[in-house]
């Protein structure tokens, strides 16, 4: 049985599906079929390892931190930081906060009517040219021609 949407229509055959910040599919209401755009694992299952950066997920996405902020942030030293983030997430801090600002900027490139322009902002990508060439090696489209795709 196909999962039930999440987020409203695109228009009256497709929904964008996001299951969490990195998970991005879209969904076909009338055949059922669901097809990922993007996929990144957020953390490990580890049994009896609290993840102690999940409470700051969000806030690191939306505010421009460097590393040495964020460690500052969880009360831990940069190094610990950077060790105890990549056994969650396997991978660095950057890498993780650029997959997660890319889907949500995927997401809101199909739902939203920002330019690319406000999107790069929105999710703090210094350059919109910088933004555009990031988008296209995740996605393989540019973020225009993504609208246009997913949009349909």
């Amino acid at each position: 049985m196909p999962r039930k949407p999440l987020i409203p229509p695109i228009n009256s055959r497709t929904r964008v599906v996001r299951t969490n910040v990195s998970v991005l599919s879209i969904y076909d209401i009338e055949t059922g079929a669901e097809k990922v755009i993007s996929s990144h694992t957020m953390s490990r299952e580890t049994v009896g390892v609290e993840n102690p950066f999940k409470q700051y997920e969000e806030e690191f996405i939306f505010k421009s931190y460097t590393v040495e902020q964020m460690a500052a942030r969880c009360n831990i030293s940069e190094s610990a930081f950077k060790h105890h983030f990549y056994e969650h997430y396997h991978t660095t801090p950057y890498q993780w906060l650029r997959m997660q600002r890319l889907s949500l900027a995927a997401q809101t490139l199909v739902e939203e009517d920002l330019s690319i322009k406000q999107i790069s902002n929105k999710y703090q990508f210094s350059k919109e040219s910088h933004f555009i060439k990031c988008f296209k090696q995740q996605f393989g489209l540019t973020p225009k021609n993504f609208r246009k795709e997913y949009r349909k």
